[in-house]
């Protein structure tokens, strides 16, 4: 009895020591902790090196265009919070096979445009962008047409799928063959055509990611054939129910785009930057340029479309 008591005395006395210890430990931390502002922070200060502006374009040209247009500004420093001024003395300049193609004027708003004669061809044709201004190194940007891919068959089904949020939307379905080894990138856009008595209209519905392996990017679906290369694959889009009326004469314009590498990783290092913004925890997203000279985005696509009639 003697020895169980002594070892509960022990035992609480071990206790009671390590109760004190703790109290003293976190009451030392709170006292230097008030004693200093800085005791849980480390300030450092960073050299940023000063920003040399360079031309910044963005141009992105599909085939069968015929408005050519290209977004001019300098670049800016990470600090700089204002808005980028217009440069309106440059001079643009699209070649197509070595030869001038078109020389682009600025029009206003920071944009540099020409209406071309002839739309911009499927044909495999290698594109230079050239940009030069006062005060800045000149740019050029080397792009080749990718060659378009037919769609086999298009299909349309009211109702006939659900999205990931449990809700019923129509479906459209693109079948088509991906060429074989090479890396093929690809958006699908779609336009719906309605024609009534008293007029008509056209729509461009928000397409919902049915496919698994497909991208929801800001700029529509976009599709990598890394699981399909050189095989034929049906792409499955959704947009909310669209209840036409039956006495309506309704056309669905399904747009599949062969894009360029640029323009698939421009578009989703734009989305993965957007996504990360006011978010702690997110790495910084450095933007996919393929500019030489400076800083900006120069793609094409050809496109192949398919009329589903309602």
């Amino acid at each position: 009895m003697l020895l169980s008591n002594y070892l509960i005395l022990n035992f609480s006395n071990s206790v009671k020591m390590k109760i004190y210890n703790c109290i003293f430990f976190f009451s030392a931390i709170l006292f230097f902790a008030s004693c200093s502002e800085d005791f849980f922070e480390q300030t450092v200060d960073i050299d940023i090196p000063e920003h040399t502006p360079q031309l910044a374009v963005t141009s992105q040209l599909s085939s069968g265009d015929t408005m050519l247009w290209a977004f001019l500004t300098p670049s800016q420093g990470i600090l700089d919070n204002t808005a980028a001024q217009p440069i309106e003395d440059a001079t643009v300049e699209l070649f197509r096979n070595g030869q001038l193609m078109e020389t682009l004027f600025y029009s206003g708003e920071r944009f540099y445009t020409s209406i071309s004669n002839t739309p911009l061809p499927t044909d495999a044709d290698e594109y230079i962008l050239k940009v030069s201004a006062p005060g800045f190194d000149p740019i050029e940007v080397v792009q080749q047409m990718p060659a378009p891919v037919p769609i086999i068959s298009a299909t349309y089904e009211a109702g006939g799928a659900i999205d990931i949020d449990g809700e019923r939307v129509d479906e459209v379905s693109v079948e088509f063959v991906d060429p074989a080894g090479e890396d093929n990138y690809y958006q699908m856009t779609i336009v719906i055509e309605v024609e009534r008595q008293n007029g008509g209209f056209t729509n461009s519905p928000y397409i919902y990611k049915l496919d698994p392996i497909a991208e929801e990017l800001d700029n529509g679906q976009y599709l990598k054939d890394d699981s399909f290369d050189g095989k034929k694959y049906v792409w499955r889009v959704g947009f909310y129910e669209q209840h036409f009326d039956p006495n309506q004469s309704v056309k669905i314009h399904v747009q599949l785009s062969s894009v360029s590498r640029d323009q698939y990783f421009y578009e989703r290092s734009v989305y993965l930057s957007v996504d990360a913004d006011d978010n702690p925890f997110a790495e910084p997203v450095i933007i996919h340029s393929n500019v030489e000279g400076g800083q900006g985005v120069f793609t094409l696509s050809s496109k192949s479309v398919e009329v589903i009639e309602l």
